[in-house]
């Protein structure tokens, strides 16, 4: 248990300050509604001269909304609030959504996040996201190597009125087991708080 009362281990909660995304296990459809699937790449990334293991890893999901209401869930702040504070409590957001600009992402609680890159942006429909620096003191500083070099997109397909979300990201590998646990909650209240409005 750390001093904000998470149950992590020491230097874990480092790990997911201001992070938000998916895990990978052999392909099922859940009784929610999320998919996961395996993604065979692994990407590695230097950290301090040591190879940082990364997973490539990917959740779905089908949100009866339209593409726009699911896009605005995820990106308004008082909606990202909601949803990526399930992931890493007190997450927000810094920065405007341009492709070529850098967002930060932050959590309230202990000042940890991650800067990235808008690398591909196309509203409503996609947005591509590289981690370009891992931070602490609410962005304002960098830490160790964790999040930096891996990707992170979100894609969305609307077909009769029913939009899939599709959430890709890298992942370092000791984070597998939390984010297992705590995407799959987030995808699910993103599908609430869009078909509650809608």
């Amino acid at each position: 248990m750390t001093e904000h009362g998470h149950c992590l281990h020491g230097d874990m909660h480092e790990f997911i300050a201001g992070r938000f995304f998916e895990l990978i296990l052999p392909e099922r459809s859940t009784s929610t509604g999320i998919s996961q699937c395996v993604v065979p790449r692994k990407a590695q990334f230097l950290r301090k001269g040591l190879v940082i293991n990364m997973k490539k890893l990917q959740f779905s999901i089908e949100i009866d909304a339209s593409k726009e209401r699911v896009w605005a869930t995820l990106w308004d702040d008082k909606s990202f609030r909601d949803w990526a504070s399930i992931i890493d409590e007190g997450t927000y957001m810094q920065g405007e959504m341009i492709e070529g600009n850098e967002i930060q992402f932050i959590s309230s609680v202990n000042g940890y996040g991650v800067t990235s890159l808008i690398e591909k942006l196309n509203p409503n429909e996609f947005i591509l996201f590289k981690h370009s620096a891992d931070t602490k003191e609410s962005g304002q500083q960098k830490r160790e190597k964790e999040w930096t070099g891996g990707t992170e997109s979100y894609s969305l397909t609307e077909k009769n009125g029913v939009t899939a979300l599709i959430v890709k990201t890298d992942v370092p590998q000791e984070l597998e087991e939390i984010f297992n646990i705590r995407l799959p909650k987030a995808l699910e209240r993103i599908k609430t708080l869009a078909e509650k409005c809608n």
